[in-house]
């Protein structure tokens, strides 16, 4: 709007050099053009339309004065300019509440001077080396002096997580792969490793139902027979009493076997029996952003998977269960998942020390960025509001400098207009005629004293008691 003031005052001083010049706003135009070229706010647009609306009643219609076309082409200005930049402002406020943050990630060629043997293959040498031997274990369970202990280490510390060379971690699909302990940052890579899928399931109820008819032996003797089940396993233990238990872990007086295949017998806990069906793999994976995706798997050899998995049955009979001990209480997971995952991750890690890196397939440096998912509607309205607006500056600007060329004292006539200030000195400042040309405001009130204090309140003059601003 101080932009358009420039326009404005040419038009009033080419109408003041005119008889009658339409152009010349009143004092109370006067004042709304200083309101809306200075304020450029609502209140100064509510203000202008109003008195375009509501003119003040004359007696004779002679004697109204109508608007000067300056004034109402000013309120036309700043209303168009404010219903643009609240578009704006509500089309910005839209389009930050609905947007989302999203990471925008970028490929480039891994430069890093580390090794990239980030997969996992079996030792083919030590293997041979041990079946030379007549060692069918792959060198894992010794019979020399030092025993299985230097052989099993390796693996007890990825059991543990404390192992320099390698960790188990999971695929998106539940598979137990093996992988570095440590990887670069920001890095993609597609590899291939080793990995052991288990899928385990509760068969309870084949091992002590027998036709429909509870047959576990007598009362002071389990006897857990799963031929029905169609599986080779027959336990017995000396205990008595037998009920059945809730999800709770609870006895209870219904004859069925809960849906977690828990079942309570004497006084030595709770039995469950977990059939499992674990496969040793040779998996294809790729890693990116702190995932590991599976991309394929293919069984690998019965050779190989005994030597991955003789560590596992090594005096091992309660290992998984101990590790995975009240995982059926938890909402989030089953006592089946809890001990398919617990079982992969031993039966992988434990035989550790045969295991060496190998090359990946693939690999890339990882790049992000922190971008953000824009909604359509609020981004359109919001460019729209800032075309718009720069259209119109655009056209003004082009307006002022069209109609300023060659214009004499445009500057002074419009700091009537934009600056309030020149207002209050020609009304109380020094009547000094050379400040009048001077287009610096601070300069036309020159160097104020004591003097120049104004008062405020009732005053009498000839006309009577009024109300006015004066100088001491």
């Amino acid at each position: 709007m101080g932009l358009l003031s420039y326009l404005l005052s040419v038009k009033w001083l080419r109408s003041s050099g005119q008889n009658g010049g339409r152009n010349r706003p009143t004092p109370m135009q006067l004042g709304l053009l200083m309101s809306i070229c200075s304020g450029a706010n609502i209140g100064s647009l509510f203000s202008s339309m109003k008195y375009l609306v509501i003119k003040p009643a004359m007696k004779n219609s002679v004697d109204r004065v109508a608007p000067a076309p300056i004034l109402r082409q000013s309120i036309f200005a700043l209303g168009s300019l404010l219903v643009i930049s609240y578009v704006a402002s509500g089309a910005d406020a839209w389009l930050h509440a609905s947007s989302t943050s999203v990471l925008i990630t970028s490929m480039s060629p891994y430069t890093s001077s580390t090794p990239s043997n980030f997969g996992r293959e079996i030792n083919a040498t030590m293997c041979q080396i041990a079946t030379a031997r007549n060692d069918s274990t792959c060198g894992i369970i010794g019979t020399g002096s030092a025993g299985t202990g230097i052989t099993l280490s390796e693996g007890l510390r990825v059991i543990s997580n404390t192992s320099s060379l390698h960790r188990v971690v999971f695929t998106d699909d539940q598979t137990a792969i093996l992988v570095p302990q440590t990887l670069p940052p920001n890095i993609t890579y597609t590899s291939r490793t080793l990995g052991v899928k288990s899928q385990c399931t509760s068969i309870t109820k084949y091992c002590i139902f027998k036709d429909g008819v509870l047959g576990y032996g007598p009362q002071a003797k389990l006897n857990l027979n799963c031929a029905d089940a169609g599986i080779k396993y027959v336990n017995s233990t000396g205990v008595s009493g037998l009920c059945p238990i809730d999800n709770q872990g609870l006895c209870t007086s219904a004859t069925g076997i809960p849906s977690k295949g828990w079942f309570a017998h004497g006084n030595n806990g709770a039995w469950n029996v977990i059939f499992c069906n674990v496969t040793a793999l040779d998996i294809t994976y790729t890693y990116t952003s702190t995932r590991f995706l599976q991309q394929s798997t293919s069984p690998i050899s019965v050779s190989d998977t005994r030597y991955m998995m003789i560590a596992g049955f090594y005096n091992g009979e309660t290992l998984i269960s101990t590790a995975v001990n009240g995982a059926g209480l938890e909402a989030s997971t089953t006592y089946e998942q809890a001990y398919s995952n617990e079982l992969s991750r031993q039966m992988l890690a434990r035989g550790a020390i045969i295991y060496q890196p190998k090359d990946v397939i693939r690999i890339e440096s990882e790049n992000t960025a922190v971008g953000s998912n824009l909604q359509v509607i609020p981004l359109a309205l919001f460019i729209a509001a800032l075309l718009l607006f720069s259209c119109q500056t655009l056209w003004i600007t082009v307006r002022v400098i069209i109609a300023t060329w060659n214009m004499d004292y445009v500057e002074l006539a419009a700091l009537y207009i934009q600056n309030p200030l020149v207002v209050v000195q020609s009304l109380y400042g020094r009547p000094d005629p050379t400040l009048t040309w001077d287009t610096d405001v601070a300069k036309r009130f020159g160097t104020e004293t004591d003097r120049d204090r104004l008062n405020i309140g009732p005053a009498y003059n000839e006309f009577g008691s009024v109300f006015i601003v004066s100088r001491n």
